[in-house]
């Protein structure tokens, strides 16, 4: 897909990864619509990418659909990025109901339903790129993350089933998976020693690096244009998801004959 021109809305783009997202495809031409919480970093981004924003909870069932409405209203939109999201850690015991509650509505049924809005029409014009940011913890098992590797699991899953739903549509799918990133989430999430500890074993054993977010950004400015189907950052831990994803991926072959 030629990002020039192209409509694309980019959830959860106020900081971190939506934000160099944003900055990425803005360079390459595209026109942007911002969705955040946080009106004034969202105002900050939109004004030197050239975006349009719009300040939402996407928890919100409501909010999600006005804000749907809002962009169709000025045009076909060509690319939806899933980005937003939210991290808990500590022992899941410990959690607060609502807590979880609002873990899962952000990371699992926020992108579940903006596919579902966004999709008809994207298949019925025959073109269109869906981007659902996951996290390489959909792949390992980590102590404290018990929520958190639920969701991206879920979110990750979906996709890969979508994907096979969208053949032939002319509609792309692209899956991100990454690793430790350097943003305001994982410095928070350093703040447990737990966490902290477990992060420094596996940087330990050159099973993770920090990535940028600029890194990501690139990923799925190519990702978008070349149609690939997976960013796995780092690339020295891209075996993870791609085991998980091993039972899926021969399904996809067997399918493809029936």
């Amino acid at each position: 897909m030629d990002l020039q021109n192209a409509r694309v809305v980019i959830t959860g783009a106020s900081r971190g990864i939506g934000a160099a997202i944003a900055d990425e495809l803005a360079t390459a031409g595209a026109q942007l619509t911002l969705l955040a919480r946080g009106a004034d970093r969202l105002a900050e981004v939109a004004e030197r990418t050239g975006a349009t924003f719009i300040a939402l909870d996407i928890t919100d069932a409501d909010a999600r659909a006005d804000a749907v409405s809002q962009i169709e209203a000025t045009g076909a939109i060509d690319v939806w990025i899933n980005n937003a999201g939210v991290s808990t850690h500590g022992p899941f015991v410990e959690h607060d109901a609502t807590e979880i509650t609002r873990l899962f509505a952000a990371n699992l049924e926020a992108p579940v339903q903006f596919c579902r809005s966004v999709l008809p029409e994207m298949i019925a014009r025959g073109s269109g790129h869906i981007v659902n940011v996951s996290s390489m913890a959909m792949a390992v098992n980590t102590p404290l993350f018990a929520t958190y590797g639920a969701s991206k699991a879920g979110l990750s899953s979906f996709a890969e089933s979508l994907r096979l739903e969208l053949r032939g549509t002319g509609v792309g799918l692209t899956t991100v998976e990454i690793g430790e990133t350097d943003t305001d989430m994982l410095s928070d999430l350093r703040t447990n020693a737990e966490v902290d500890d477990m992060y420094r074993f596996y940087e330990k054993l050159k099973l993770q690096r920090l990535v940028e977010p600029a890194e990501v950004a690139v990923g799925v400015r190519t990702a978008i244009t070349d149609g690939k189907p997976f960013v796995r950052l780092p690339k020295r831990a891209a075996g993870f998801p791609a085991i998980v994803n091993l039972p899926r991926t021969i399904s996809n072959v067997l399918q493809r004959g029936v």
